[in-house]
């Protein structure tokens, strides 16, 4: 009896530990991971994917006009998006490589890896039309579109050895702005804004 009464305390001890684990990497609201999580993860990613000379990169992905729906709806409203949002997110990327995080507030952020400058720019498009087709109404009066749009910004590199991941994301938060200083409802990438086709059929593609 004591030598099972021990083993049991020690499993439950063992199985509060990692449940603590998970709750200190893990967004409760989105379930996704935090940026402790993000942190730690692409830690893992980037030493792999400098090892092998893998192709990685960021995109970050910004609800546009999100206060909106808190001040105007209120906090539970805005919660529901941010988790529907979240769950699209992991609709789009189900690599197993792919790590997913909400970043802070209304931005997440997304590490890629193995991929090329075409195939994250057509991932990143693939995410802005089905946000946009999960027709969330857009409720902020300076909103020019008639549903929830993002603003996302796109950086690669080919990581070499003194290189840190810190600084492709310096690059990915520059371009995420440089999107939004844009008009919004657009990809930045190398300079280039991309708009969403499914709502402007002109003017499509910008220089800075």
């Amino acid at each position: 009896k004591i030598a099972r009464d021990f083993i049991k305390s020690a499993t439950d001890e063992v199985s509060m530990i990692e449940c603590l684990k998970i709750e200190a990497t893990t967004d409760y609201l989105t379930q996704l991971l935090n940026r402790n999580g993000l942190e730690q993860a692409v830690e893992i990613a980037w030493a792999f994917c400098k090892r092998n000379k893998m192709h990685v990169g960021f995109i970050m992905a910004d609800i546009d006009f999100f206060k909106s729906y808190n001040d105007i709806l209120g906090h539970l409203e805005g919660d529901k998006v941010l988790r529907k949002i979240a769950k699209c997110i992991k609709t789009c990327f189900k690599r197993q490589t792919d790590i997913i995080s909400q970043y802070g507030g209304e931005e997440f952020l997304i590490f890629v890896s193995d991929i090329d400058d075409d195939q994250i720019l057509e991932m990143a498009k693939v995410l802005s039309s089905t946000i946009y087709n999960l027709k969330i109404e857009a409720v902020d009066k300076n909103n020019s579109f008639e549903f929830l749009t993002v603003s996302m910004g796109i950086a690669i590199s080919d990581p070499q050895a003194h290189d840190l991941s810190i600084d492709l994301y310096k690059q990915v938060d520059k371009a995420l702005y440089h999107a939004k200083g844009k008009g919004r409802n657009c990809i930045s990438f190398n300079g280039i804004t991309i708009n969403n086709t499914q709502v402007q059929s002109s003017n499509n593609i910008t220089d800075n």
